[in-house]
């Protein structure tokens, strides 16, 4: 499909009025020229999605909702400091997984390795835990009761 066709395509153009846009430089002309390849906007008008666009959204929806339920996690400790060294392995980690678009068994499994070094450098044994709780699927309950154990098996 020629550049003309999506534009035509797209805004629902004639031939004449495509000209006449690129001669004006209109900013909407400018705009997709700069920021999408001709193959992107095949794909929309296609699919009526771009792929790469919707991976990017995937994980910047991902990494909101855990960093949100991570401070939810750490508002539970009220009036407890943290050390800003720990709070910061805690993004690292959460950056990491959700970077490597990690699915819900991945975080599991990352969780559950004991042999786990980021998350045995988080001294905090509380911020451990909200760091788990918000990588994991443990629902408020769950959360509670890691919360109360030990946590033995990484000490």
């Amino acid at each position: 499909m020629s550049e003309r066709d999506i534009y035509m395509q797209l805004f629902n153009i004639s031939v004449n009025t495509y000209y006449l846009w690129k001669k004006q430089e209109r900013p909407i002309v400018k705009l997709l020229e700069k920021y999408f390849l001709k193959e992107e906007l095949e794909e929309f008008l296609e699919t009526g999605e771009i792929l790469k666009l919707e991976f990017i959204n995937d994980i910047n929806m991902q990494y909101s909702e855990i960093v949100k339920k991570f401070l939810h996690n750490m508002n539970k400790f009220k009036g407890q400091k943290f050390s800003s060294v720990d709070i910061e392995m805690c993004l690292n980690i959460i950056n990491f997984k959700v970077g490597e678009k990690a699915t819900q068994l991945g975080m599991i499994q990352f969780l559950i390795n004991k042999d786990n070094d980021k998350l045995l450098k988080i001294e905090d044994e509380n911020l451990r835990c909200a760091l788990i709780s918000s990588l994991s699927i443990l629902s408020e309950l769950e959360f509670k009761m890691l919360r109360k154990e030990s946590f033995s098996m990484f000490t």
